[in-house]
């Protein structure tokens, strides 16, 4: 007896395919098919063998393949169809695949959120409006509005419990913000190299509020320009060096107006030169909007200014202990030379006098007011001689040593 091909039982209608040939006048053996009317080809067809459902097709004789899956209610919640257009409840339906022009609709049966379409190679989000916000292509992410402000991207880590989002480029307002209140943010960059070692050159740290340029081989550098790209401030760590410019260095004028240098040997400061001389202004501090300057130093009069808006003037000096051997007061118009251990002298040199040779002593003892004289022998590596010549006692007193009193 003959295997059936078809078995009815009370709860269940088999088809079963039997061992024959794959295909026999083009039907594939296991294939179950159904057609609108008889003579038509298959609108559908079930292959067990394959174990696959076909719809549409015949050669173009049979509709184009539309599958429908609804739910309870009879809401239909996914369509796939093969035909261009042939949307049935794009108000309903929350899986929209059209085969046609390959583009995938998701929405939440009222409205389209997601757009993805192969044929043009593009991901759209859109809003309830309709309004596309994010777009995906070969273009790059373009980004309209996200997360409360337009053009946002954000990203987090997504790991429960906290999932605050870490990282915000904001597109509208051309920002970026790397960090939040529960982890600190940080950026760093590498220069390339040819090893497997990371060479970081840059570190901005949010957490101590430090900016770190260099490392790695390299010195770090910053570089300040003006709307013409000019450099106006340079900070360079492979000199140590602080320069502002006040004219730009390409104007004709390749120097700064103000550097700072830290060398291997000393430090240094210029102030000026070039197109403009170098002042320094030392001022006090005040209450008003008006500036006070007791002190001024200015380098095109090769003059030092003490005192002045309302501060009497005082310069001192002191030895390496830090005792004030001079002082110029200029409340009083006094010079004041010695104390605190130390006689108080003041040296004069005649028109000959040259290097360090002096001609006359005046110092204070406490013997009294000392006048001498200083001689120096002609040559190399001879000694200064000093003869007291006149002395003042603290009496009154004048004493005249080797010589005499003459009236000019």
């Amino acid at each position: 007896m003959a295997n059936p091909d078809i078995l009815l039982e009370q709860d269940r209608i088999s088809v079963v395919g039997g061992s024959g040939p794959e295909e026999t006048n083009g039907t594939e053996r296991g294939d179950l098919e159904i057609t609108a009317s008889e003579g038509d080809p298959a609108s559908i067809r079930l292959n067990a063998d394959r174990a696959n459902l076909t719809l549409g097709g015949g050669g173009g004789r049979a509709p184009e393949g539309d599958l429908k899956i609804r739910d309870a209610k009879e809401n239909l919640r996914i369509q796939v169809s093969a035909e261009t257009g042939n949307r049935t409840a794009p108000g309903e339906d929350r899986v929209w695949i059209n085969g046609g022009t390959g583009e995938v609709m998701l929405g939440d049966g009222e409205n389209d959120f997601v757009h993805l379409d192969g044929g043009n190679a593009e991901i759209e989000v859109r809003d309830a409006t309709g309004d596309t916000q994010a777009r995906l292509n070969n273009a790059g992410l373009t980004l309209s509005q996200f997360t409360g402000e337009p053009g946002t991207v954000t990203v987090a880590p997504l790991i429960p419990p906290d999932t605050r989002e870490t990282i915000r480029l904001y597109g509208n307002s051309a920002r970026a913000a790397i960090g939040n209140n529960f982890e600190s943010g940080s950026l760093e960059l590498f220069r390339s190299g040819n090893t497997a070692q990371f060479h970081k050159t840059i570190d901005l740290d949010g957490e101590e509020a430090q900016a770190t340029l260099g490392g790695s081989n390299r010195s770090g550098r910053v570089t300040l320009t003006d709307s013409n790209d000019n450099d106006r401030v340079t900070l360079d760590a492979s000199t140590g060096e602080l320069r502002l410019y006040g004219t730009p260095p390409d104007s004709g004028t390749d120097a700064p107006e103000v550097t700072l240098e830290a060398g291997q040997n000393r430090a240094k400061a210029y102030i000026g030169g070039f197109d403009r001389s170098g002042q320094v202004w030392l001022a006090k501090q005040s209450s008003g909007n008006q500036l006070s300057v007791p002190i001024d130093l200015d380098a095109e009069h090769a003059r030092a200014t003490v005192g002045g808006d309302g501060t009497d003037g005082v310069v001192k000096t002191t030895d390496s202990g830090g005792s004030t051997t001079a002082e110029l007061q200029g409340g009083d118009g006094n010079v004041v030379a010695g104390g605190d251990g130390t006689e108080g002298t003041v040296l004069l040199r005649h028109t000959d006098g040259s290097g360090t040779s002096v001609n006359y002593r005046l110092t204070a003892t406490q013997q009294g007011l000392v006048f001498s004289t200083m001689r120096s022998p002609s040559g190399s590596g001879s000694t200064t001689s000093e003869q007291e010549a006149l002395r003042i006692d603290p009496d009154g007193t004048v004493r005249v040593k080797g010589g005499s009193v003459q009236s000019l």
